[in-house]
């Protein structure tokens, strides 16, 4: 931001970070994912406390969305949403803010995993795609493997459970395959 606003030059490199490394050689640098956009108002600290609360509030409302998917009441899916997102596994990674956006978006993952297999609708899909294309620009891959393993155990789960109302599963299982084949192709922008 400070190359991009102060030098109108596209920042390359980054002197400050050990001796210097470059910038979009780092697999973590995240330089794609849209809280970027928050350090454009040159107040560092403003930028990340705001970059760190969005995503702990975004965590909160994937949990809450997902346990309301799940049938549960408000109740329990507001003590879900406030335990997920301020747990203290969650909170810890606050320094690392590519883990927190990837890990903030794990509960809206499985909430649109759920519609999708048991609504019959492929709309939700391209919502999917849209989550994982966000946890793939936020650029820390070993947390993004985690998390679609967590997926696709869900998926799996869901498509070979006594659910009444799923899609078929030959269906669920390509609509997933293309979703993440989709995703990595949106992701390799990066």
């Amino acid at each position: 931001v400070q190359s991009l606003l102060s030098q109108r030059e596209f920042p390359l490199w980054e002197p400050r970070i050990g001796c210097g490394t470059p910038l979009f050689a780092e697999s973590e640098a995240g330089i794609f994912h849209p809280t970027i956009l928050l350090f454009f108002t040159n107040n560092l600290t403003w930028a990340t406390n705001l970059t760190v609360l969005s995503a702990i509030l975004l965590a909160m409302l994937g949990s809450y969305f997902w346990c309301r998917c799940l049938g549960l009441e408000a109740l329990p899916s507001g003590a879900a949403a406030l335990t997920y997102g301020l747990a203290a596994v969650f909170l810890g990674q606050t320094q690392a803010l590519n883990i927190i956006h990837i890990s903030a978006l794990l509960p809206v993952s499985l909430a649109l995993i759920y519609l999708g297999v048991t609504k019959k609708t492929k709309l939700v899909w391209f919502g999917l795609i849209t989550v994982w294309t966000l946890q793939l620009l936020a650029s820390h891959f070993e947390t993004f493997a985690i998390c679609q393993i967590c997926c696709w155990f869900y998926i799996l789960w869901l498509t070979f459970s006594d659910t009444k109302k799923s899609m078929p599963k030959h269906k669920i299982i390509i609509l997933s395959l293309l979703s993440l084949l989709f995703t990595v192709l949106l992701g390799s922008v990066q």
